[in-house]
């Protein structure tokens, strides 16, 4: 009697958790299906998000505004935050460069700046931080923060 009680429960809850794992994968009706950064500045005619890596970080930052997203892999609220990110690319193509930056692979620059949590996105003039966010903000909080440098003299 015991065992059938728990096939009997057992089984459709297999179905549910089945189900409901699929149902997660497929993409909502109606929502832009991903595309790559490179093809999506190719077509709006922007500028893809940079790369940066250690070794050419200070060189990468050194003159203009530059919005640097700070991520890993792992990190949910920076996937949500991604494309937030390439958009601004697009959107600053010329006035300011968008760059991103894997904590895991370059944990000393994280260091450097202190990064405690991520996302964090600095924003930096000439080498120098004008402003610090932390975590998946709106995109007008970062249009503001991009803004704000770009006035700066």
């Amino acid at each position: 009697m015991r065992k059938r009680f728990f096939k009997w429960l057992l089984a459709p809850l297999v179905c549910l958790v089945a189900a409901a794992y699929l149902i997660a994968d497929k993409p909502k009706s109606g929502a832009p299906a991903p595309v790559e950064t490179a093809t999506a500045a190719k077509r709006t005619g922007g500028a893809p998000v940079r790369v940066l890596v250690a070794e050419s970080f200070d060189a990468g930052i050194a003159s203009g505004v530059h919005l640097v997203d700070f991520w890993a892999e792992w990190c949910g609220p920076c996937h949500v935050l991604a494309p937030t990110v390439e958009k601004l690319s697009v959107d600053y193509a010329g006035r300011a460069t968008v760059s991103k930056l894997d904590i895991d692979a370059h944990p000393e620059v994280a260091e450097r700046f202190a990064i405690a949590a991520i996302p964090t996105l600095i924003v930096f003039r000439d080498g120098k931080i004008v402003s610090r966010i932390l975590g998946a903000v709106p995109e007008e909080k970062l249009t503001a923060a991009i803004d704000a440098a770009l006035k700066l003299k």
